[in-house]
């Protein structure tokens, strides 16, 4: 996982995204460079999200199923070999099942304990969440005891506060609403959507 995100940067957020529109949102995205997904499992059209974007995004996409947090988000994320995992809590049952299963899981954390527990079973790149909560100072402590581990930005967080982000010492971001104004979405402005990410992504653009 850190390779992913040491060369892609950002995780784009599916959560509540309508059937009609998800396809043309994520190819909006792909064009301004975005290539890790995340569909979340609290929706009940996941499944279905996950294996659309698969078959209508080029194979450079990479697509993770998030909010595993027991056994059954876990296990429906099994039935569309999601690409990777992701989970807003340090959960023994899920680190426990990705570890056994060799899953690549992005777990949660918040603390030290937190941090911890997700070292002790392997997991090193970890989502800081909800990072829009915490300060650089705070990233910054937790690193010092915690050396091998590499952390995500998740909640709360723009496109826009991307570069300042990886300078705080993060390695991605995981970014839902905070992509586009919802308005653009609504309106289907899918080029304004790309020019959003290019601008924030690419320093000196246009």
């Amino acid at each position: 996982m850190e390779e992913l995100f040491q060369k892609h940067k950002v995780c784009a957020i599916f959560r509540g995204i309508s059937d009609d529109i998800y396809i043309s949102y994520a190819k909006a995205l792909y064009e301004g460079g975005i290539r890790l997904f995340e569909v979340s499992m609290t929706d009940s059209s996941a499944e279905r999200q996950i294996l659309g974007l698969r078959r209508e995004l080029p194979e450079d996409v990479r697509i993770g199923a998030g909010t595993i947090v027991n056994r059954v988000s876990f296990f429906r994320a099994e039935e569309v070999n999601a690409d990777f995992y992701l989970s807003p809590s340090a959960d023994d049952e899920i680190l426990k099942l990705c570890r056994e299963k060799g899953r690549k899981l992005i777990p949660g954390v918040f603390t030290p304990s937190d941090i911890s527990r997700c070292l002790r079973f392997g997991f090193y790149v970890l989502k800081l969440f909800p990072a829009c909560e915490v300060s650089e100072q705070y990233l910054r402590q937790l690193k010092g005891p915690f050396p091998s581990a590499q952390f995500v930005a998740v909640g709360g967080i723009t496109i826009t506060e991307v570069p300042a982000k990886l300078k705080e010492g993060y390695i991605g971001a995981g970014i839902g609403n905070g992509i586009a104004p919802k308005k653009w979405i609504e309106e289907k402005k899918w080029d304004k959507v790309s020019e959003n990410v290019v601008e924030a992504l690419i320093p000196g653009y246009p």
